[in-house]
């Protein structure tokens, strides 16, 4: 039984692949089983659109795209975030907390 990782992959290819983390330069279906085995779901056509949006790093190799082991493993850590700690979020809530706190201010204020 294959893995799911494998899904894309030709079974002559997934039989050869080996380490993936052995090696330096992926191809499309290594990057996909690279990317996905990190937590992030990815599908041949949303690489394909990152790609082309130029929002992952990649090289071209005539008409094939490549992709580093390491810059794909720093872009991979850099789509995770712990919503708790992001400063926008953070920012957003004392907002709104200082809205609260106004508007209950305003709201006594008028009744006296």
């Amino acid at each position: 039984m294959e893995s799911k990782d494998n899904s894309l992959m030709p079974r002559s290819e997934s039989k050869h692949l080996g380490g993936i983390k052995d090696r330096v330069a992926l191809n499309t279906i290594e990057a996909i089983s690279f990317v996905r085995k990190r937590g992030i779901p990815m599908s041949k056509s949303k690489l394909y659109k990152l790609t082309a949006q130029k929002l992952i790093p990649f090289r071209k190799a005539g008409e094939r795209l490549v992709f580093s082991t390491p810059e794909l493993s720093s872009w991979c850590e850099g789509q995770i975030t712990d919503p708790f700690c992001s400063q926008d979020m953070a920012i957003s809530v004392v907002v709104k907390s200082a809205q609260r706190q106004a508007g209950k201010y305003i709201n006594t204020k008028s009744n006296e």
